[in-house]
């Protein structure tokens, strides 16, 4: 037991902390339990992000972020309750699918980083930067949603406190250049590093238009990056954002 919670597996290993699948003792509601690892150095700075992780969670109401359920502490043990998913992380999906061969169709890569831009944005407009974008933060339910994760290095862009050792403060452009990486990886199977090849060199027939996009989140002045998340979307969709609120439109009609 952990507070009212009764931990029956574990779920997931995102670094710093661990997933467990726990049950309220009282209403018996299924949730994801997230406890620092036993391998996060014991720095109070550690328990101090997990509390205020909580805090930044409960702002964000998005259908591609994981939802707050509650946060406390109970024997000197901070404990994170988040909304349960089904499914698995990206990283663990992204193996499954393409056997540690290859990327993924571009139709796919757009539709995932679609939705994890949404999810960003929303992020971004209530001031929350997450700074740890990874295909381990990323999870893939059984129907296809994306659901950010792992906000135990974000930042609010108010909070004035102390970083966590090592960390510098960054802005929304920080998560623009990650989602650079993850989109190159996604297609192409690859993690770029130096001067990495361009995604449609090793995806052939791969639209020209992806290493544009790539680049501009990949920039190293952050000036030269999409600005907001928005401006990513846009750019990533094209033509389709421009028409997108028609579609909703019919649909609603339909």
């Amino acid at each position: 037991m952990v507070g009212p919670y009764r931990i029956e597996r574990f779920v997931a290993d995102n670094r710093l902390v661990d997933s467990y699948a726990a049950r309220h003792s009282a209403t018996d509601a299924l949730c994801m339990l997230n406890l620092l690892s036993a391998s996060t150095p014991p720095e109070e700075a550690f328990r101090m992000r997990l509390k205020a992780t909580g805090k930044m969670l409960a702002r964000l109401r998005h259908e591609n972020v994981i939802c707050f359920v509650d946060a406390g502490e109970s024997g000197g043990r901070v404990y994170l309750a988040l909304e349960y998913l089904e499914g698995s992380t990206l990283q663990a999906w992204f193996d499954a699918t393409t056997a540690g061969k290859a990327g993924v169709p571009p139709a796919e890569v757009k539709r995932i980083m679609a939705q994890v831009l949404q999810g960003l944005a929303h992020a971004h407009q209530v001031g929350i930067v997450h700074r740890d974008l990874s295909p381990r933060n990323l999870w893939m339910t059984p129907t296809g949603q994306i659901k950010i994760t792992g906000f135990l290095l974000a930042r609010a862009l108010e909070d004035p406190s102390p970083e966590l050792p090592g960390r510098q403060p960054s802005d929304a452009r920080s998560d623009i250049w990650t989602l650079g990486l993850l989109t190159y990886y996604l297609l192409t199977g690859c993690k770029p590093s130096g001067p990495a090849r361009l995604a449609s060199q090793l995806v052939p027939g791969l639209d020209p238009r992806w290493d544009e996009f790539i680049r501009t989140c990949l920039a190293a002045d952050p000036g030269a990056r999409y600005q907001t998340a928005e401006a990513a979307l846009t750019a990533l969709l094209g033509s389709e954002a421009k028409i997108s609120p028609w579609r909703r439109l019919l649909a609603r009609l339909s």
